[in-house]
């Protein structure tokens, strides 16, 4: 049924901060970390859904725990990472039809801890940070080799998972800094819109994400949350999630929201616009270009209505931002709607 779970065959090797791609129907669990010397890991094995079975392919080149991991074309990209002493922002491709590894452009920032998910060939890499969880969401495009800042994940996290299915992109489980989550949120990058959607059964940071496509009539989506770490022990559980046709029945009181963004001439402030149907709880935040938090211009209970609000282009000590990009973000309940700004000096 669809919405369910269940579980399948552990990995060979039990790590976490790992990374997970699909290609050609088999999943890839690349990296990760272990206790003990050496423990930044350069693993690559290969999982089969149709046997149920793993093999060990070509190590990754530079071993490194908490990256991102997508594919696109039928290569691998292996983004950022932590070796053990910084983050940075290497991108490693692996084509699974040689078995070998070639070097390609870096992403914007370096960061670990966050994931790559790939969508019609263009891969978002979500969430992570340096110094704790963030909510930073840029777009890469492996044709173009270009990178390209999108709206902030609504929660800030790190050490999460991801998958695409459906044309959307699914962040699960992570950490905030404090705790193992079992969150599963739903990212639509043609609506560039989030949604809170059914919980995985073990709440655990660091799993390995990958979704393979089956059926011979009609195509079933199956994600996949492979290892990872409770906050007290090592897991080489593998769950099985089934968003289907069915995700959409699952029920969210949600009242409907709308923002809108309108700068001045100068482009150092903003007017901001923003309508709820009914009493919510609600907040209006400003993030930059790396999903750092810069202020909350509101943040609490409010009644239905039309709602006006400004920013001049400050944080949250009164000084003034630099110049680029930030995203302002209305959160009503479990709903978000995020809209860019230019900050121009």
């Amino acid at each position: 049924s669809t919405n369910s779970w269940a579980t399948k065959a552990n990995m060979t090797t039990a790590r976490l901060f790992l990374g997970v791609a699909e290609v050609g129907s088999k999943i890839y669990a690349i990296g990760g970390w272990v206790y003990g010397a050496p423990n930044v890991l350069a693993t690559n094995e290969e999982y089969d859904p149709s046997t149920d079975s793993w093999t060990t392919k070509e190590p990754l080149p530079t071993a490194r725990r908490s990256m991102g991991v997508a594919a696109v074309g039928g290569k691998i990209y292996v983004i950022g990472g932590w070796d053990g002493t910084n983050s940075f922002a290497t991108n490693e491709e692996y084509d699974p039809a040689t078995d070998g590894w070639t070097v390609r452009e870096p992403m914007l920032a370096a960061r670990s801890g966050h994931v790559a998910v790939a969508v019609n060939d263009m891969i978002y890499a979500i969430g992570g940070g340096v110094a704790g969880p963030g909510t930073a969401n840029e777009e890469y495009d492996p044709a173009s080799d270009l990178w390209t800042v999108m709206a902030p994940m609504p929660t800030a996290r790190l050490a999460i998972g991801g998958a695409e299915a459906g044309g959307k992109v699914y962040i699960i489980g992570g950490t905030d800094g404090t705790n193992a989550l079992a969150i599963n949120e739903e990212y639509d990058p043609v609506a560039d819109s989030w949604a809170t959607r059914a919980a995985m059964p073990t709440a655990r940071y660091q799993p390995a994400v990958a979704a393979v496509t089956t059926g011979k009539t009609a195509a079933i989506v199956k994600i996949y949350v492979i290892g990872g770490f409770t906050g007290q022990e090592f897991l080489n559980t593998n769950e099985e999630y089934t968003p289907g046709v069915g995700i959409e029945d699952i029920e969210i009181d949600v009242p409907i929201c709308e923002l809108s963004i309108a700068p001045t001439v100068s482009c150092r402030d903003f007017n901001i616009s923003y309508s709820i149907k009914e009493p919510s709880f609600i907040s209006v935040k400003i993030y930059d270009a790396s999903g750092r938090l810069v202020c909350t211009l509101v943040d609490g209970l409010a009644n239905a209505g039309s709602y006006r609000g400004h920013w001049d282009a400050r944080g949250a000590t009164s000084s003034s931002v630099e110049s680029g990009v930030y995203f302002c973000q209305l959160t009503v309940d479990n709903n978000s709607v995020t809209k860019k700004m230019i900050v121009m000096r």
